[in-house]
């Protein structure tokens, strides 16, 4: 690793940790990130002199975060894609395992917030806009999205893990 960097890192982990938590879900996922920053730049070698490591070092969290809600975007299409097949097989075994993972759905978001389970059934049950889930919420629409993907990814986790039992 760059010595520099390294330094740098060790001087700015804990300001690191705190940047990416302020733009992450979950804080699990910023340790995570941070975690992920740590070994990339343990990969990192070169001769270049990084004139503003600090800077270089939030510039590489920051990208992180990015390529993290990208890789959520493309989980939530690839699901809903898989909502959307689902929904179109009416064979009697399929309806029976949609009926089973409705009810684990259900189960799920009643293990959420309340306002995470509000914004997610306003918007993907009853097909609101975001801006009105934000207003009968009287939170943000960042707000709402955020609800949403945590429910989302709850929900994910619950069928994945029935799956695998």
């Amino acid at each position: 690793m760059h010595e520099t960097l390294l330094q740098s890192y060790k001087e700015h982990r804990q300001e690191l940790l705190a940047f990416l938590r302020k733009r992450l879900p979950d804080s699990a996922i910023a340790d995570d990130l941070l975690q992920e920053l740590y070994l990339k730049l343990e990969r990192y070698s070169t001769e270049k002199v990084i004139a503003m490591p600090r800077a270089y070092l939030y510039r590489a969290a920051n990208n992180l975060v990015a390529d993290y809600f990208r890789q959520q975007a493309r989980l939530q299409k690839k699901q809903e894609l898989e909502f959307d097949n689902a929904v179109e097989e009416r064979t009697p075994d399929r309806i029976l395992e949609q009926q089973q993972r409705i009810r684990l759905l259900a189960e799920a978001l009643t293990e959420l917030p309340e306002k995470c389970q509000q914004a997610f059934r306003w918007h993907r049950v009853e097909q609101l806009a975001k801006t009105e889930v934000a207003e009968r919420l009287g939170v943000s629409v960042n707000m709402v999205e955020k609800h949403i993907r945590k429910a989302l990814e709850h929900c994910h986790r619950r069928i994945f893990e029935a799956q695998n039992e």
